[in-house]
């Protein structure tokens, strides 16, 4: 049994790393790939509600003491940064990292200004896809492809932070990813990274499987 179980996760780890390839838009896979190679033993991933806890339960190896904190049938969008306030409180030593899409951080960008005025440890990740992409997906599969309010546009999430307080930038080239995040890790402080991510791609099981809303993701001229 032990050796079928390694077999398998053998597997499991090498699909997911044909996945994190450095497309442009970035995928959510390779952000996960990138987080996964930085983050520390002691710290601590926080992640917001909706395809942010898809990719970070799916991707996010819990080795050596890292922990993950996920809000599944406890709370809705915009539970992720508070959260990461509260780790952050409880192991004032960690880095806490919070994963978040930018219809997530659009509900508690206040707290950003608590960051700065605690001086708290607190890197947030925005996965920025312009759009709110579990409703996105959702009516592609399940309402024939009609998109209803779905959009949510070029909001640059890196200088909302920094007219709150926080350091922060925004990431659109793969190949700055890497960087970007040891950045963020090293920096003594909150900072914020507002990554553009494509919003083609999807943790949930039933999307992946749905060849229709694929082919509707990518035809909708606004994706």
């Amino acid at each position: 049994m032990a050796k079928v179980v390694a077999e398998l996760k053998a597997e499991w780890k090498r699909e997911i790393e044909a996945q994190a390839v450095e497309a442009k838009p970035i995928k959510p896979q390779h952000v996960m790939s990138v987080i996964n190679d930085l983050v520390g033993p002691e710290d601590i991933l926080v992640c917001d509600a909706s395809f942010a806890s898809g990719w970070g339960s799916m991707y996010f190896e819990m080795r050596e003491n890292r922990r993950a904190l996920f809000p599944r049938g406890l709370a809705g969008l915009g539970w992720g940064l508070p959260a990461a306030i509260g780790a952050q409180v409880a192991r004032p030593d960690a880095n806490i990292i919070v994963l978040a899409g930018d219809g997530a951080m659009t509900f508690s960008l206040g707290e950003l200004a608590t960051l700065a005025q605690e001086g708290m440890n607190v890197k947030v990740v925005v996965l920025n896809n312009c759009a709110m992409g579990w409703i996105k997906w959702d009516q592609a599969v399940s309402w024939d492809g009609k998109f209803i309010s779905t959009d949510l546009g070029e909001v640059d999430f890196s200088l909302v932070a920094k007219g709150l307080g926080c350091e922060a930038s925004r990431v659109t080239e793969p190949n700055e990813l890497w960087d970007a995040v040891a950045h963020a890790l090293a920096h003594e402080g909150s900072v914020v990274l507002d990554v553009r991510t494509s919003v083609s791609d999807t943790p949930v099981t039933k999307f992946i499987a749905s060849k229709e809303g694929k082919d509707r993701i990518l035809s909708d001229p606004s994706g």
